[in-house]
């Protein structure tokens, strides 16, 4: 497999494994749990707000096509 194909597809795996959890968790704490744990509510968000700020971090930094960065 294409190293560039392989990556594409660990991204695709880790932000919708990220967006899923963050899903489960807002899920479960407002619609399952009578007493909603805020701090349970804030890792949801912040687990759905993850794949657009990795996304925009390997964007702004330029990858190169192995994966390394020079400076």
């Amino acid at each position: 497999m294409n190293p560039e194909i392989a990556r594409a597809w660990v991204r695709i795996i880790r932000d919708l494994s990220l967006v899923l959890v963050g899903t489960f968790i807002l899920l479960h704490e407002t619609l399952v749990d009578r007493a909603a744990d805020p701090l349970r509510i804030g890792a949801g968000l912040v687990l759905l707000g993850l794949p657009p700020a990795l996304r925009a971090d390997e964007w702004l930094r330029g990858k190169d096509d192995d994966g390394s960065h020079e400076k």
